[in-house]
């Protein structure tokens, strides 16, 4: 049990490290461009509210100069022609957003108190088998002693 904090804390802040190096490749890989609304989002404009998300197509130019076309994540009262901010990864096609630091920092969280649980609960396990296998023990030397102690105790050696 003393090693608890230190195993939680360690798993916790190794995880949050790992994710961190993901999010800053991303973050390194991945860049917003101007795209324009091919399509209205389907519910379109004067339907939903500028906060919600809606997928419909659109289309951008390269940094190549290249035309691509693709399905992204817009918002819902958007109409076609309208331009809207995607990401794209370095081979140019559309990309979800990096991850963001907020996600390494659940991650870390996440892991330390898992390994919290794991250890506290392997801890119990332990001391839970040790004491099955002392009782077994003592249980064993009980019955020895009592086959020699029960007969003269009970009287029935005297005959």
């Amino acid at each position: 049990m003393l090693g608890l904090p230190m195993a939680a804390v360690s798993a916790g802040n190794a995880a949050h490290a790992s994710q961190m190096r993901v999010v800053h490749d991303q973050e390194a890989a991945r860049h917003q461009i101007t795209a324009r609304l091919a399509e209205t989002p389907p519910g379109g404009p004067g339907q939903s509210e500028a906060t919600e998300l809606r997928m419909a197509k659109v289309s951008w130019t390269g940094d190549d100069g290249a035309r691509h076309a693709g399905v992204a994540t817009v918002p819902g009262d958007a109409d076609a022609g309208t331009e809207v901010r995607v990401w794209v990864g370095p081979d140019g096609d559309l990309a979800q957003p990096p991850t963001s630091p907020s996600t390494a920092r659940t991650m870390g969280w996440f892991t330390g108190m898992l390994t919290a649980a794991a250890v506290a609960g392997a801890a119990f396990a332990g001391r839970a088998r040790v004491r099955q296998v002392l009782d077994r023990r003592r249980y064993a030397q009980w019955d020895a002693e009592w086959k020699v102690v029960e007969p003269a105790w009970s009287g029935r050696n005297r005959r």
